[in-house]
């Protein structure tokens, strides 16, 4: 099960870094927080679109459901962008 950690240098991640999980059934997004962390998860069979952002340094990461469901994952690298979307494509 491939396991994606966002950079601590990206905004918003210094202290929780954003995890992305992928297994053979869902994509799990972990978000970190002071007490636990926020969990997303959408099916692999539910995704409706993968997007890209691209910034000077960090990747945003954005998965859509059909059902409207959103998941936002920022400070990921180039390279890792890349390998996520071989994954889930």
């Amino acid at each position: 099960m491939p396991t994606f950690v966002a950079s601590r240098l990206s905004k918003n991640n210094t202290v929780f870094p954003d995890r992305i999980e992928i297994d053979p059934v869902n994509v799990t997004l972990y978000k970190g927080a002071l007490i636990g962390f926020n969990t997303i998860i959408i099916a692999r069979r539910n995704l409706a679109s993968i997007r890209v952002g691209a910034g000077l340094l960090f990747v945003d990461i954005i998965l859509e459901s059909y059902g409207g469901s959103v998941m936002r994952a920022h400070g990921f690298s180039r390279m890792d962008a890349h390998e996520i979307m071989a994954l889930l494509t």
